[in-house]
């Protein structure tokens, strides 16, 4: 009977094989964890940042495209922050800066076209001017927080004014 009980139970070095396994284990499935909820966050700041810019561009590309020339007094062009106004046909329409978010003023009401989230740490307007018509070059980046720093996307386009055309 002594006999039986000295054979039944662990020894210490198996209890610490089996510890170390255990933590090893463990370190690997915390590592996994912490790398897909970074993960998820970065998935969520870019499409926040891609809604922000389709969104805005969609709206700049349909208000410049029914316009007909620029409000060259109250447009900042050829800076990293720029206003654009222009003359559209149910009045002045106004884009802005403002707390690093992209504002519409159209008929004196104001809106934001990018989320909150998203900053914009640049809207260049950049007017092009050629002898037949009128159009802007635009540069937008939006930038969003994530754990390890900044998640940041520039998006370009190209407007034509339709009324410019001569």
């Amino acid at each position: 009977m002594k006999n039986n009980m000295k054979n039944s139970g662990f020894t210490l070095i198996e209890m610490i094989i089996y510890i170390s396994v255990l933590g090893l284990i463990l370190v690997i499935i915390m590592g996994t964890f912490f790398a897909i909820s970074s993960s998820e966050e970065r998935v969520f700041a870019s499409k926040n940042i891609e809604r922000s810019a389709m969104v805005s561009l969609d709206k700049l590309a349909r208000e410049i495209r029914v316009s007909s020339s620029f409000n060259e007094d109250e447009s900042i062009f050829n800076e990293d922050i720029s206003t654009l106004s222009i003359k559209g046909p149910e009045g002045d329409v106004k884009f802005f800066v403002e707390n690093g978010r992209l504002f519409l003023d159209k008929n004196e009401k104001v809106s934001p076209l990018s989320y909150s989230g998203a900053n914009v740490e640049k809207f260049k307007v950049i007017p092009i001017n050629v002898s037949y018509s009128k159009g802007v070059k635009l540069e937008l980046t939006f930038s969003g927080e994530v754990e390890d720093g900044n998640l940041e996307q520039s998006f370009y386009s190209t407007i034509i004014l339709r009324g410019s055309y001569e």
